[in-house]
């Protein structure tokens, strides 16, 4: 079974993998920019958020703990669309993304390319889960991550893995105090769990107290880089207890802004100072850029638009690749206990990734997973063979997880490449506006070679 892929395949200069860089048509250049917006396209505009708001309804009204928008940040009409079913959301996804691909070209400034291509995600997303539910072959991976994400995935180099484990891992390993007999993979492991039992946090209230310590310690360090006040970002964090991958995870919209901390039995035992620590810069950054963005739709700076995120889609490149790596990027002064937490989840989602690149492509999931043991030492090679299982099953997770790994990769590289005042400059302006893995590398482009 394959999908429909509507994107062609592109260049650019900042390209760490050819057949990684990937452009969509709908996407090329401009930002979402509203002041001064032509009347026919703000017309489409208000068109599309009803109808995604209407089907984000409708998943929600079927099962409160589903929906399409990850965040919904612009204003709210007086009346809420009537809920509507994917069947009757579809055509009308179809309709609008020809009426962008027809609108003049001199209004693809705009949020429109954007749009369509979340469209298109979302159309290549919800009818995999379809025909799955139907009880039909899964699609081609490649192929489907490229319709939801809007890029091809691909395998990182296993040096790039190597050279981490040994060069960072174990030197944030003895900065915390643990030193492994040596740098294989078990005395590593057997290390890590060292420091996880000595700094396990058994209480949620525990994990909220470092995790709000640390949110603050960082976004203070992110206001200085980005040169503005974030004071104004607000949310909590309360408890979900859910049978899935994520342990932390962010929502903004009309219910309100909320970090949830996932305390399911499967992850419980999980949780120490490192990772909590590592959370606290991961999940405020999402925060931080989401308030961002609805602050530049309220002053109507930025399309309403903008601010419908879909998950999956196009936007996590940027969401996820900024937050895997923004302690790098905005050169916090981090705690060695949240550099040795940041590296051993950077670790764990590159493998991943890679992981399930391999299961996908027809390699064994027990082989796979004793290869990605290294680089995942804190799960035992069942654990990781659960993930692989579960990550190459379910239809979010294959279109989702590998973006952690692949976005991670890509900004670490890119984060290496841009120094001193064009680092400043590119992360004030990626956070900016919404954009994705192609818009991305344009401003890498314009940045580096200007």
């Amino acid at each position: 079974m394959t999908v429909e892929r509507r994107m062609p395949p592109g260049a650019g200069r900042f390209s760490l993998n050819d057949s990684g860089r990937f452009t969509n048509s709908h996407i090329e250049g401009g930002q979402p920019r509203r002041k001064d917006q032509d009347p026919t396209a703000e017309n489409l505009s208000k068109r599309i958020i009803a109808d995604l708001r209407a089907f984000d309804a409708g998943l929600k009204k079927r099962d409160r703990d589903d929906f399409c928008l990850d965040m919904d940040l612009s204003p709210q009409d007086e009346n809420s669309p009537a809920p509507i079913s994917y069947q009757e959301a579809r055509p009308r996804f179809i309709a609008h993304i020809a009426e962008i691909e027809a609108t003049a070209p001199e209004l693809h400034s705009g949020v429109l390319p954007l749009a369509a291509a979340r469209l298109d995600g979302i159309v290549a997303y919800y009818d995999e889960k379809e025909r799955v539910a139907k009880g039909e072959p899964k699609a081609e991976y490649k192929t489907l991550f490229a319709a939801v994400n809007g890029y091809d995935p691909y395998l990182i180099p296993e040096a790039h893995l190597e050279d981490t484990r040994k060069e960072e891992l174990i030197d944030h390993l003895k900065a915390v105090g643990y030193h492994p007999a040596s740098e294989s993979p078990e005395h590593v492991a057997r290390a890590i769990r060292d420091y996880h039992e000595a700094h396990r946090l058994v209480a949620p209230k525990d994990v909220q107290e470092e995790y709000w310590r640390f949110a603050r310690r960082y976004r203070s360090q992110l206001a200085q880089a980005v040169g503005r006040d974030l004071s104004f970002v607000n949310y909590d964090t309360p408890i979900k207890y859910q049978d899935t991958f994520w342990r932390m995870y962010e929502r903004l919209g009309p219910e309100g802004a909320h970090v949830w901390l996932n305390w399911h039995k499967r992850h419980s035992n999980s949780y120490d100072i490192s990772v909590v620590q590592m959370y606290s810069n991961h999940e405020d950054f999402h925060m931080v850029v989401g308030m961002l963005y609805k602050a530049a739709i309220e002053s109507q700076d930025l399309d309403p638009l903008a601010g419908l995120i879909p998950i999956p889609g196009p936007d996590s490149y940027a969401l996820e690749g900024g937050a895997v790596t923004i302690s790098e990027l905005a050169g916090y002064n981090t705690t060695p206990d949240t550099r040795l937490g940041t590296t051993l989840y950077y670790l764990s989602k590159v493998a991943i990734a890679n992981g399930i690149y391999l299961v996908e492509q027809g390699e064994p999931i027990p082989g796979v997973a004793a290869n990605l043991a290294p680089y995942m030492p804190s799960n035992t090679v069942e654990e990781i063979e659960a993930s692989l299982t579960e990550a190459t099953t379910h239809t979010f997770d294959r279109v989702y997880q590998p973006v952690y790994g692949l976005a991670g990769y890509e900004f670490l590289q890119l984060s290496r490449n841009v120094t001193g005042s064009k680092k400043v400059e590119f992360i004030r302006r990626f956070m900016e506006v919404p954009r994705s893995r192609h818009q991305i590398h344009d401003l890498a482009d314009d940045i580096l070679f200007s």
